[in-house]
């Protein structure tokens, strides 16, 4: 397959598109068939046999667009979206619950903002951290004496709120 020719499919005719897919795919085409249909088998065939189309010679309808620069009037009036790790900070202290089985820690995460967080030592996190963790459930199930489960919502995390860390922006969220 390496001397495979690509034919440019946009500037090909009907006649062209038949011979090449008889000619290098092996594939007898139908008389009727339609010129999209032809050049849907030019291209399966050629995924099919891992033979990778030049940019260039792919169908203008297929070819991606590379945008060079682009610019936005923002405004002014418009509340901007901050960065986790820019909001203000609460101090916490995560206790293990039941499920922690000798874990000493937690990894936590929310959009670009990443963390571990350990066990009984106070830490101080982004405000959307906090709540991202305050609301996470968990859903369990607790079998019966007569072998039914009964489902329920517990939180995911033991977290205690010690409060607004004094030396950095306040958090103006859930509380």
């Amino acid at each position: 397959m390496q001397d495979y020719p690509f034919i440019n499919i946009d500037k090909s005719n009907v006649d062209v598109i038949k011979k090449h897919l008889k000619e290098q795919c092996g594939v007898e085409p139908a008389k009727d068939a339609k010129r999209d249909d032809l050049i849907e088998a030019v291209i399966v065939f050629e995924e099919t046999n891992g033979l990778t189309r030049p940019v260039e010679l792919l169908p203008e309808s297929m070819r991606t667009t590379a945008i060079e620069s682009a610019t936005a009037k923002v405004d002014p009036n418009q509340k901007l979206v901050k960065l986790i790790a820019a909001h203000g900070k609460v101090r916490i202290v995560i206790r293990p619950n039941g499920e922690a089985q000798g874990q000493t820690q937690i990894y936590a995460n929310v959009n670009e903002y990443d963390c571990i967080i350990r066990f009984d030592e106070e830490c101080d996190v982004p405000g959307p951290l906090y709540l991202m963790l305050k609301d996470a459930k968990e859903l369990r199930y607790e079998q019966q004496k007569d072998g039914t489960l009964k489902q329920a919502v517990v939180p995911s995390y033991n977290i205690e709120f010690i409060g607004q860390s004094e030396d950095l922006e306040p958090f103006e969220g859930e509380e």
